[in-house]
């Protein structure tokens, strides 16, 4: 018989790629922060400069792609500017708080509207200098390509081109002046900020992220002090999250079992892990979950993330089976998934998607003292999708 055609594959969804952590500094000229760090999802194809937008808005985004000449509303003006002293002591030419407000001043060298940070705001060398890790790269923003978990820092400089946050002037092997390493910081202070609400609540941490932040701006901080604050944080969110496990939700009141057998509990299995929890009226004791987070690579999470817009996020990504003595179960009946999300998302109803032997659905859960509750008959691929507009109405109402 005469081979038959092979179906075109079907095309694959484009996915997102991962997240970086992003912020816009000013340290240099005493201002602080522009942005604090905050995760940024990135998509296939996107690059620095489209991430940058993302922050601070398209229409603060001054310059062509491959390089920001200004930003919009960065700017607190010339009487809330001071140069630090280290940048001030390193040597000729160097600005002082002065020559910068008289730069700012001065006529056709500040050539930005009021509240512009840009080239030449402050000094005849100002501008903005983008990192990624900790290593300048050699090219513009627009070619920057995002790979998942990558620390972007937006930083203002006032002297040598970037000299103030390198530490090293043109042509020397060695710094005059030690910057320390914030990058490990950096990244932790995003994940606070990721629920910055919810994990103030606890004076603990509190304390802690509040010394890191006060610790940012100081660019020539001993790097021991700068690990010492990172360490503390660390310990603060572990211990809060030591003495707050996810308490497991009520169980279901007894139910009985078909005519003739005596009443029971159902089982409840836990994952330790992830805090995700099982029950139902067909579950053995010998059974366990097994969870594996879903990789952006899976199948999978392209199918699933299609569901979502391009201003959601999906979250808690992860494939779930039944397990009892290493053999997956599939006939388990009717049984009651319950997914960890937060408490703040009590009372909500939450969209979740679930992915079946490449099938996806869009289920509805409420959220039941911080977990998402679902009844299914069949497990696989979840998702929890969240609209972050949403999020910040629900920090409003409980703040």
């Amino acid at each position: 018989p005469e081979p038959q055609p092979q179906p075109e594959p079907e095309p694959q969804p484009e996915t997102k790629e991962g997240k970086i952590v992003l912020t816009v500094e000013r340290f240099t000229i005493g201002q602080g922060y522009f942005k604090e760090p905050v995760f940024v999802p990135f998509e296939k194809g996107e690059n620095g400069a489209d991430l940058l937008k993302k922050v601070i808005g398209a229409k603060n985004y001054v310059g062509e792609d491959a390089y920001v000449q200004g930003i919009k509303g960065a700017d607190q003006g010339p009487e809330k500017t001071t140069i630090p002293d280290y940048i001030t002591n390193m040597g000729e030419g160097a600005p002082t708080t002065e020559s910068a407000r008289a730069y700012y001043d001065a006529e056709g060298k500040n050539q930005w509207e009021k509240g512009t940070l840009g080239e030449f705001t402050y000094s005849s060398s100002a501008g903005w200098f983008y990192t990624v890790n900790g290593t300048t790269p050699i090219y513009g923003i627009s070619e920057y390509e995002p790979q998942d978990g990558d620390v972007v820092r937006f930083q203002y400089t006032v002297h040598g081109y970037g000299a103030d946050l390198t530490g090293k002037l043109y042509g020397q092997e060695e710094p005059s002046v030690r910057i320390s390493d914030k990058n490990p910081l950096t990244k932790l202070l995003a994940e606070v900020n990721s629920q910055k609400e919810e994990l103030l609540q606890k004076e603990e941490i509190k304390r802690a992220y509040q010394s890191a932040m006060e610790l940012m701006p100081d660019m020539t901080a001993p790097q021991e002090k700068v690990d010492a604050a990172m360490k503390a944080l660390q310990d603060a969110l572990k211990n809060v999250d030591a003495q707050s496990k996810p308490e497991q939700p009520e169980r279901p009141e007894q139910s009985p079992r078909p005519e003739g057998t005596a009443h029971f509990r159902p089982v409840v299995l836990t994952d330790q892990k992830t805090g995700i929890i099982l029950t139902g009226q067909n579950l053995e004791r010998s059974m366990n979950l097994k969870v594996t987070p879903l990789k952006n690579t899976d199948r999978q999470v392209g199918l699933m993330r299609a569901q979502a817009s391009k201003t959601q996020w999906i979250v808690r990504l992860n494939n779930i089976q039944l397990m009892d003595n290493g053999t997956e179960v599939t006939n388990h009946g009717k049984i009651t998934l319950y997914l960890p999300l937060s408490k703040i998302y009590t009372g909500n109803r939450m969209t979740v998607v679930h992915c079946m032997n490449g099938k996806v659905e869009l289920l509805k859960g409420e959220v039941i003292d911080g977990f998402v509750k679902l009844e299914l008959t069949d497990l696989q691929g979840f998702g929890i999708i969240i609209d972050p507009v949403s999020t910040t109405d629900i920090y409003k109402k409980i703040a």
